[in-house]
Parts: C-alpha cells; structure tokens; sequence
C-alpha cells in the first residue's frame, strides 16, 4: 500500500474516534509530502518520503526538548506524540527503503566526497553535503551526517 493511500485511510479513522493528535499529525505529513511532489514536479520515492518522515521527527523531538526547557508539559506532550505518531511511518518507510548505511560506509562515503571536492575546513562543509546528500538520502540520518562531515572537515575524521 502507498504511503499516501495509508495516510488517507489513517486519517479517516482518526476523524472517526476523535484522535486529534493523529488527525493533525498525518494532515501535517500529507501536506508535507504533498509540498515536497510540487517542488519536485515529480512523485517521491520511498527514500524521499522516509527522509520528509524522519525531518518532521526531529523537528518535533527539537521543539520537545525546548518547550521542556522552557517548563511547558503540556507542549511537550504534545510534539512527543505526533513523533511517536510519526514513528510508525518512519518504521514502515524504512523497512520498504533501502538497507541503511553502518557508520564505516557513511563514513567512507563521507571521506570520498571531501576529497572530490578538495574541501579543506569546516567552512566547505555545504560543498560536502551537497556530494554526500544525494548518495545518502534516505539510508542515513542526515543529522549523523552533518556531524561526520563537520568532524571530517575539523581534522577528527580521518
């Protein structure tokens, strides 16, 4: 079943019991999905849909860890079940995705990329991910990532 088929019939079940975390939170993923087909004047891949999944994850897990800073429960609940929600995709997608890379692969991806684009400091990380993106879009965490390249770029990489 397509990822936009499950999310209808997700959402309609929602709107039957009264879930309104759920409702909100696949109203939210479709539109998500949806923005990113427009921008792309094409459908997503499975790879492309996990990777809009596990965005919308960490930013609610980032909004969760202010409003708890801030003393705000009731929001942090909140952000904490839409990820939760929001995990249930992201467990689906990634089964349906390819196989995830281990660390020795992204980092070596990682190592290829600086030096095909002869970057050189932490100021050329955006050349990096811009190699290394593409490669890697859906079979590793782009946060992970960041912090490989970064630490690639600061000297502690290699």
């Amino acid at each position: 079943m397509s990822l936009d088929s499950r999310l209808t019939q997700d959402l309609k079940a929602a709107l039957r019991s009264g879930d309104d975390t759920r409702r909100d939170t696949v109203r939210m993923l479709m539109s998500a999905l949806k923005n990113r087909r427009i921008d792309n004047k094409a459908p997503l891949e499975r790879r492309q849909e996990l990777s809009i999944v596990q965005r919308e994850i960490r930013v609610r897990e980032e909004s969760a860890d202010v409003y708890r800073r801030a003393g705000n429960e009731a929001a942090v609940e909140r952000y904490v079940a839409e990820a939760a929600v929001l995990e249930e995709y992201r467990t689906e997608l990634a089964e349906d995705a390819e196989e995830q890379l281990t660390e020795d692969e992204l980092r070596a991806v990682v190592q290829e990329a600086v030096v095909q684009t002869g970057a050189a400091s932490p100021r050329e990380m955006g050349k990096v991910m811009s190699a290394v993106m593409p490669q890697v879009q859906g079979r590793a965490d782009n946060r992970r990532v960041s912090e490989l390249v970064r630490e690639t770029l600061s000297g502690g990489g290699g």
